[in-house]
């Protein structure tokens, strides 16, 4: 949603981490994370990747997204128009809410003792297919 209108695009998941790494100054870490990118009809082409990462000596924990995107092809010039105007401000406020959510979600664990998420406050991942308007955009896109 931005200033009134839906947008519904679609993203693919490329792949998911789940590893142990070398650090630099010694010792290892572990990484979990996933990445998605953008298909056909999205304003951007590009891919980002959520990765967390415990230091398996030290405890710290580090969550990280890296992006990279570049615009995509939009027919309709007041659309172009407008992400020519607003795409970078809503790709860095949409990198805010990422964290945030996550930092939310991480106290409200530690505070109710959590170790880890329960299944009922999982977010479903849904197909498009299951949201008509969703798939009505994306065939007029592809």
């Amino acid at each position: 949603m931005f200033l009134g209108f839906s947008f519904w695009f679609g993203v693919r998941v490329g792949g998911v981490t789940d590893e142990r790494r070398p650090l630099p100054e010694g010792g290892e870490e572990q990484v979990w994370g996933y990445n998605y990118r953008t298909l056909e009809g999205h304003f951007e082409r590009g891919e980002i990747i959520f990765t967390v990462h415990k230091s398996l000596t030290t405890g710290r924990v580090v969550f990280r997204i890296h992006a990279l995107s570049q615009t995509g092809r939009i027919r309709n010039p007041f659309y172009w128009l407008g992400f020519k105007l607003f795409g970078r401000m809503l790709q860095k406020r949409f990198s805010r809410q990422s964290m945030q959510r996550l930092k939310a979600q991480v106290e409200e664990m530690l505070q109710q003792g959590w170790s880890t998420p329960s299944e009922s406050n999982t977010t479903p991942v849904e197909s498009t297919s299951s949201h008509e308007q969703a798939q009505q955009q994306l065939d007029k896109a592809t």
